[in-house]
């Protein structure tokens, strides 16, 4: 799970994963009244396609934000950029609305600016982790909760369809053994001097350093922390 720091209660947007069947849930809230690790996992989602079943589904806070138009923004952002992976779960909240219309343009680099500046200054602590676990300390699932889930997954395996989808997605991918040994190999992770974005060495010199997008707006990365 990626946790923030602050624990005050600000508007969020959170990915889900199936790790049976390896689709993912964009989504995003900013009607909680308390922090988001701990809203989301009684929250569950208002999507009927996954809060029956959101045991199943491993959760992460991807971001928060001061104003709930910007978490908006930055949901359909997220959705906007996996459109054509086809175990995506977002189909129908995808809304094509302004600025990421589908039809028209993508989303303004105005935009992608405002929603990096809301991220900015948000990371995560040991602390917040520790938060995290001593909040779950002590939490068993009921005998009741447990048969559900067993009873959920007993003779449960992929839909041949969903099976062709993970198939197609993962088309062209090597799978030598220089393949598996090189992704075995631990990654370098630099962090960007203008947005404090860390990531692995090729991605970020690619999209950041000379090509970061924060690099000229002409502001210190101060002002936005």
């Amino acid at each position: 799970m990626s946790i923030y720091t602050s624990e005050k209660t600000l508007s969020y947007v959170y990915r889900l994963d199936n790790p049976i069947t390896g689709e993912f849930y964009f989504g995003y809230r900013k009607a909680n009244k308390i922090p988001s690790h701990l809203d989301l996992p009684n929250y569950k989602t208002s999507a009927p396609k996954v809060t029956n079943t959101f045991e199943v589904f491993e959760w992460k806070i991807l971001a928060e934000f001061y104003d709930g138009d910007d978490a908006y923004d930055h949901e359909q952002l997220t959705i906007y950029e996996n459109w054509d992976n086809p175990l995506l779960l977002n189909k129908s909240c995808f809304y094509g609305k302004g600025k990421f219309n589908r039809n028209n343009t993508s989303p303004s680099i105005e935009t992608r600016l405002k929603v990096s500046k809301s991220m900015l200054g948000i990371k995560n602590t040991e602390q917040h982790n520790k938060n995290i676990s001593i909040s779950n300390t002590g939490k068993t699932r009921t005998p009741e909760q447990n048969k559900r889930n067993s009873n959920d997954r007993k003779g449960k395996t992929a839909s041949d369809e969903t099976k062709e989808k993970m198939s197609n997605s993962h088309k062209g991918t090597p799978k030598s053994e220089q393949h598996r040994l090189n992704m075995c190999k631990p990654k370098p992770r630099i962090e960007c001097p203008y947005c404090n974005k860390i990531g692995a060495n090729g991605l970020m010199k690619r999209y950041h350093f000379d090509n970061c997008k924060l690099k000229n707006i002409g502001e210190p990365i101060s002002d936005f922390i």
